[in-house]
């Protein structure tokens, strides 16, 4: 993977908000308001926010990029400390490969499409 692409690692649609995606790329971060394009297809998403782990923030194990300027964090409630621990060494893991959660919005025409796992998007990062 160079600079000027991300791979998308998973996408989930939450209503009235946009795509929770996992997205794995080697920048400095990805700024609101970077566009995401399929090469392919030419359908894309802009980057709304940085989605952080509460997990990781607790621990103050979380990445952080000064250029992600809007964000949100999502903590999740575990039955057992096992599954808590399980989660966070996911999370952590996650970051040592360099995948990050975003949240992201379809550009007009395409307000129904999401990226697919595993695709490779274009990034455009705006001014």
């Amino acid at each position: 993977m160079d600079h000027t692409s991300v791979k998308i690692i998973e996408c989930y649609t939450i209503t009235g908000r946009g795509l929770l995606t996992e997205i794995q790329h080697s920048l400095d971060g990805l700024p609101p308001n970077t566009i995401l394009m399929d090469p392919s297809s030419k359908q894309a998403w802009v980057v709304k926010k940085r989605v952080f782990s509460g997990l990781l923030m607790m621990a103050d194990s979380e990445i952080f990029f000064d250029c992600e300027t809007e964000f949100e964090h999502l903590s999740f409630a575990f039955k057992t400390e096992a599954e808590r621990d399980k989660a966070f060494n996911n999370e952590l893991e996650k970051r040592k490969r360099n995948i990050y959660g975003y949240l992201l919005i379809p550009t007009m025409g395409h307000s129904n499409a999401k990226p697919e796992t595993g695709s490779t998007l274009l990034v455009q990062i705006e001014p």
